[in-house]
């Protein structure tokens, strides 16, 4: 289980700041609709993305990309971290090779003497309101580009690149599962040996993803969970949990209460009309992907 004790956004660059903590249990398959790019500060994480085992000990650097399910294991005790989600278009504005760096390859975490991170200042820095996040980007880039040739990519797949597009709207999976060239089954089948959840999950999953700009535009969770189609709001709220581990209550009481990047950088120094408002809003998501 998941418990983030801070959660600072900047909507204008579509980057968000977390501080969290992960209990003994691990966390189930999810996905974020962001690059996520993260420091250990405390305990051994160990968690499986992409088919492969990554060991993430103390002081680690781990960058995932976005919608690549991951999973993290049970641990023998609590895991703290840091994590900066930054949108993909950012990501390709600041550092345009990068993607195609980590893409090529299934490593996922990066620790000390491997070259790619001097791992104590560079990571916890980028915390810091007085970095420049395109410069620690493009030294990543830099430090990655003598171990990885790029850029490939992971296969497309024709179904979840529907969901990904139609998301916002009430679909129907079954008419979707069988709008491919092979059968619903064989969809399905594939669906989830390519991405790592069943096309049902995954479309929950990113629906309660793209909620979280609807909660911070002021809706209420029952009109958020109306807006996307879920069957009624305990079943958003528990979907919203296990992608976050907060609840959508209490992720709007942290960005209520959202800290300055400055404030989050001090307070860390030293660690190791509702309907039509809906799809108005929902609009918005759709325009920020």
């Amino acid at each position: 289980m998941k418990q983030i004790s801070h959660w600072h956004a900047d909507p204008c660059n579509e980057v968000e700041k977390i501080q969290a903590r992960m209990d003994g249990r691990g966390l189930e398959p999810h996905f974020h609709d962001s690059w996520s790019f993260g420091i250990v500060v405390k305990g051994n994480c160990t968690f499986k993305s992409r088919g492969e085992m990554q060991l993430a000990p103390v002081g680690a650097v781990f960058a995932i990309p976005p919608f690549e399910v991951h999973e993290s294991l049970p641990t023998a005790e609590a895991v703290e971290y840091r994590v900066v989600y930054v949108a993909a278009h950012v990501l390709e504005a600041h550092a345009p090779e990068l993607p195609g760096l980590i893409h090529a390859g299934r490593k996922r975490v990066w620790v000390d003497g491997e070259g790619a991170f001097a791992i104590g200042s560079d990571a916890r820095t980028l915390m810091s309101p007085d970095v420049s996040l395109g410069e620690w980007l493009r030294a990543f880039a830099a430090r990655l580009r003598t171990a990885s040739p790029g850029v490939a990519r992971p296969p497309s797949n024709v179904l979840r690149q529907s969901l990904d597009q139609q998301w916002s709207e009430p679909l129907v999976l079954a008419e979707i599962e069988s709008a491919t060239q092979h059968t619903r089954w064989h969809a399905i089948r594939t669906f989830r040996q390519q991405v790592g959840l069943t096309p049902g999950a995954y479309l929950r999953q990113l629906r309660a993803i793209k909620s979280r700009h609807l909660l911070r535009s002021g809706l209420t969770i029952a009109q958020t969970a109306h807006a996307l189609h879920f069957s009624d709001q305990p079943h958003y709220t528990r979907t919203f949990k296990q992608v976050f581990g907060v609840t959508p209550g209490r992720f709007q009481s942290l960005s209520r209460q959202a800290p300055s990047a400055e404030r989050f950088s001090k307070e860390h120094a030293n660690d190791g009309d509702q309907q039509q408002d809906s799809h108005a809003d929902v609009e918005m998501m759709n325009r920020l992907g």
